[in-house]
């Protein structure tokens, strides 16, 4: 069911697009589940996902620099 105009994501629409992303999910299907555009759940992801660099050194991930 679309949600009404202008309406802010709450916790649990950023829960279900955390889940979703994690599950590897397609926006289009996460946008579906939680009732709003997939360019939203884009814009949702794109804003608050961590860099790449920052999610592999919390992942304990050795960078390409570290090989030196």
């Amino acid at each position: 069911m679309p949600r009404e105009k202008n309406k802010h994501m709450d916790i649990e629409d950023r829960i279900g697009i955390q889940q979703g992303f994690e599950a590897g999910e397609s926006f289009a299907a996460m946008a579906r589940a939680i009732g709003v555009s997939t360019s939203a759940v884009s814009r949702e992801v794109k804003a608050n996902r961590a860099p790449l660099c920052a999610q592999a050194a919390s992942a304990g991930i050795a960078s390409s620099t570290d090989f030196a």
